[in-house]
This record gives structure tokens, C-alpha cells and sequence, in this order.
């Protein structure tokens, strides 16, 4: 009888694992086939510079910025509606940074919804060198 126990748990475990290991191999399908843009950016040091990205919040999803507060400042961010103005109307968001410090560094902005552990619908990714 100790023997059928122990030989289900195992059992269960297994299959558990299974499982989860096939909904790892869906996820990284989704993120091979996932392409991400990149963009270049030339910074003059303590300069501000702008990122424009089309959004939608109607739709619960926005722009989550990540980046390296040693070379840049997030001086700004701001919504502005596509005309004409409608419900569901989709419209951009614009961040505005200042450069700190001279090198190079990413700015990653992902645009997800905030309420679910889904993949973002999009990502983009700016290298950012600052210069003199």
C-alpha cells in the first residue's frame, strides 16, 4: 500500500512537470517569434530628447519605460489624442528625458496591460549614447 502511494505521488509529480514544461516551450515559441525593434539615438549631454510611440489606453494597455536613472532623467510623459477625438480613438505617447552622464545605455518600453501576466503586446528598445 506505501508502495502505490509513493509510486503515485511520483506519478503525479511527473506529470505535473510535464506540464509546466510544455507551457515553457509555448512561451519561448512566443518570444522567438516575438522581434523587437531597435532604434538609435546621438545625445548631446544634458540634452532632452523625445520618444514618440503610439498608444492607445482605451484598450488597457500603456507604456512601461525601463531605463538607467544614473544616464537619464524622465523629465516627462504625456498622452495626446489622435484627431478627431472619439471614443476608442487611439493617439501617442510621448516621453521626454534629459541626459545625465556620458556612455551608452537602453531605454526598453513595453507596452502591456498592467492587471495580467500576459506578454506585452509590443516592445521596443532605444541605445542611447550620449556624447559631449
Amino acid at each position: 500500500m506505501k508502495t502505490l502511494k509513493i509510486t503515485s505521488v511520483i506519478l503525479l509529480f511527473a506529470f505535473s512537470l510535464s506540464l509546466v514544461s510544455g507551457a515553457t516551450a509555448v512561451e519561448q515559441s512566443k518570444l522567438q517569434d516575438f522581434k523587437i525593434p531597435e532604434k538609435e539615438l546621438n545625445v548631446k549631454l544634458n540634452h532632452k530628447f523625445k520618444i514618440n510611440l503610439k498608444s492607445n489606453p482605451t484598450t488597457g494597455y500603456k507604456w512601461v519605460v525601463y531605463y538607467n536613472h544614473k544616464f537619464l532623467k524622465l523629465v516627462g510623459e504625456k498622452y495626446i489624442p489622435d484627431k478627431p477625438i472619439f471614443d476608442g480613438s487611439g493617439g501617442h505617447t510621448i516621453f521626454l528625458f534629459k541626459a545625465l552622464k556620458t556612455g551608452k545605455t537602453d531605454v526598453v518600453l513595453r507596452y502591456t496591460r498592467h492587471t495580467t501576466k500576459e506578454l506585452p503586446a509590443k516592445v521596443v528598445v532605444y541605445h542611447v549614447k550620449i556624447h559631449r
